[in-house]
């Protein structure tokens, strides 16, 4: 298994980039996520809401379960902040989010297949998702996966785009790799800077990815989310 994460290393850091203006309030304590023939625990984080559920919302996951799919990996839940969520309840048209988690199983090997690998070392898993990542070969398919889920589901190629990202390399490593990035975002007519912490796990023998997003403020923006990361990581681990 080695060779074939650290051949789709990068492909599997897209997800970190798959952006969008998603959208019931807060659901059940966890989600039970089947990924191949093994199951995950994914708890509630704190603070966040469930997206999905009404049409708006059901659209919007579907953009971004087909985009993250095209950069091989199957979404297993997406959370939104709940404030956000209620504006758009009420109607509120929101080009972007203030925050949002994506959780998501990664699809590894030449036919980007939904395995698990329950013998295969949590450890080992980690260095390797530590280790560095062609960027360029990221951003390029990134905008791909991207402009096919904006025609498929928004009709409009160009409805949400990214600049190049800045890379802020590995933040830091408990149960999970944390890894950060800042990039420019633009969504209908306004654009935005962006500041993500992607995170990396082997658990239950699945590779599982989780990562959390928000508007850029400066650098306690980061700080902010991966302490967010952090906490959520343990609470992966011990709800499993």
């Amino acid at each position: 298994m080695t060779n074939r994460v650290s051949k789709l290393h990068a492909l599997t850091f897209l997800c970190f980039f798959m952006v969008l203006i998603p959208t019931e309030t807060k659901a059940k304590e966890q989600i039970n996520a089947r990924f191949d023939n093994a199951f995950v625990n994914l708890p509630h984080p704190d603070d966040y809401c469930i997206l999905g559920g009404t049409p708006l919302e059901d659209k919007l996951l579907k953009w971004q379960t087909h985009a993250l799919l095209k950069s091989n990996n199957k979404v297993l839940a997406m959370w939104i902040g709940c404030e956000d969520k209620q504006k758009l309840m009420n109607g509120e048209s929101l080009e972007y989010m203030s925050k949002w988690l994506i959780v998501n199983g990664i699809l590894l090997g030449e036919n980007a297949t939904e395995r698990a690998y329950p013998s295969y070392d949590p450890e080992e898993f980690k260095r390797v998702m530590a280790g560095d990542f062609d960027l360029d070969t990221v951003i390029k398919k990134t905008k791909q996966a991207i402009t096919d889920a904006n025609i498929k589901y928004l009709n409009d190629k160009d409805a949400v785009t990214i600049g190049r990202p800045i890379d802020l390399g590995v933040l830091s490593i408990t149960d999970s790799v944390h890894k950060g990035i800042i990039m420019r975002v633009s969504a209908g007519s306004e654009s935005r800077t962006i500041a993500a912490v992607a995170s990396f796990i082997l658990i239950n023998g699945i590779p599982v990815g989780f990562h959390f997003y928000s508007s850029y403020e400066n650098k306690k923006t980061i700080k902010n989310l991966l302490s967010e990361s952090e906490h959520y990581s343990a609470k992966l681990v011990h709800s499993n």
